[in-house]
């Protein structure tokens, strides 16, 4: 029987690898030709680090799209599970 528990550095190859394989084919454009403000991105990326560096979760992946073009494609993972220190993939 396998268990429902899955392991943070399980996780984190999983986002990892999935990232690597997506961002060879994702192109993104300049996020503000599209509309979005880069400060609320920087503010999500800043509360994604946030989320990582205090354990309650091992990364992330984040892909916003709009008007049919992706506007950011980023990643983070963990490189040290001790210190939960978020590195870009």
């Amino acid at each position: 029987m396998l268990s429902n528990t899955i392991t943070a550095p399980a996780v984190s190859f999983l986002c990892a690898t999935v990232a690597a394989a997506a961002r060879a084919e994702i192109t993104t454009v300049d996020p503000v030709s599209i509309g979005l403000d880069t400060n609320k991105l920087t503010a999500l990326r800043a509360a994604l680090a946030k989320e990582v560096a205090s354990d309650c979760i091992p990364g992330a992946v984040m892909l916003i799209p709009r008007q049919g073009k992706v506007g950011i494609f980023a990643s983070g993972r963990v490189s040290d599970t001790k210190k939960m220190r978020l590195i870009n993939v």
